[in-house]
């Protein structure tokens, strides 16, 4: 296991972490990892900041102090976790964050989290909630808003203007991408959309239309042949239905199978392939896994 510190006090939890993956590779990454960031603005906020790392290793017990430097200040007293100890990995010299206007940032690593930088969203991408990288592509980043899709071709510095496109509308959550042809967008409270041009037309997945009424998330397996999509809505038992499901596609959404049955959560968050096994976070069940997911038999659903 390994730990990546990254700015004290901004909200970087909310948005996960996406990255770029070496060439030739739908698995291994190749350095670069993003997230969107909020924090305060920092005063004369010139758009791009930096922070590097040092790591310096204690003889006695083994563990490491690291401590940073931003915008010039050092500061001396370390981090408490939530029952008032010092971290014993003492965290130093972070940029304060107190006071000021919020905003939302590219917050960015070129090399696994050993230095980082930041770049604010330009205004009409202030209510952006998730990035996305192509495993096919490392030269495009999305960024998603609930009401825009951008691009960048320059590492997230500068941004495209929201995209307009035959059938791109609605409200947007996250953005699930195959390759530079299929993409998923999903949407709150509706059916997801579907692209198999790039992004230049999109049609609704009208066989979604049961689940339309949940918080949905899509992710494809490394191989890009399976395509899974999951949810919550807790008001589903008061219909007489389960609060969460799991569905499997092999057609990119055209067909599903469901794999709801022994699901033993109401409450799934992230999922996330390893191979060929599929991992499901939940809020206080655990983590879940399917073991061999993507070779299991389909049973279509009607």
């Amino acid at each position: 296991m390994s730990r990546i510190i990254i700015p004290n006090k901004p909200n970087t939890h909310s948005s996960e972490l996406v990255y770029t993956r070496l060439a030739g590779s739908l698995i291994e990454p190749a350095g670069p990892v993003y997230t969107v960031m909020l924090m305060s603005m920092p005063p004369s906020d010139g758009q791009t900041h930096t922070m590097d790392r040092q790591v310096v290793e204690d003889s006695d017990d083994d563990k490491g102090s690291l401590r940073y430097m931003s915008y010039g200040e050092q500061r001396d007293e370390c981090g408490k976790d939530h029952n008032g100890q010092v971290d014993p990995y003492c965290v130093s010299g972070l940029l304060s964050t107190s006071g000021g206007p919020q905003a939302k940032y590219v917050l960015k690593s070129m090399n696994f989290g050993q230095n980082w930088t930041w770049t604010k969203f330009p205004a009409f991408l202030q209510d952006v909630s998730v990035m996305a990288v192509d495993p096919t592509n490392a030269a495009t980043l999305y960024a998603i808003s609930s009401n825009c899709l951008s691009t960048s071709t320059d590492q997230g510095d500068t941004w495209s203007a929201c995209i307009k496109a035959s059938g791109l509308e609605g409200s947007f959550t996250s953005l699930t991408i195959k390759d530079s042809k299929t993409m998923i967008m999903m949407r709150n409270h509706d059916v997801p959309l579907r692209t198999q041009d790039g992004g230049k037309s999109w049609k609704a997945l009208q066989s979604c239309a049961k689940v339309s009424s949940y918080t949905n998330i899509g992710t494809y397996s490394w191989t890009g042949k399976t395509l899974v999509m999951h949810g919550k809505d807790s008001g589903a038992p008061r219909r007489g239905e389960y609060a969460s499901f799991v569905w499997k596609s092999s057609d990119d959404g055209d067909t599903w199978t469901d794999e709801t049955a022994d699901l033993v959560t109401m409450a799934p968050n992230a999922g996330v392939w390893f191979g060929e096994d599929f991992y499901l976070t939940t809020s206080g069940e655990g983590i879940l896994v399917k073991r061999a997911f993507e070779a299991g038999e389909d049973r279509i659903l009607v």
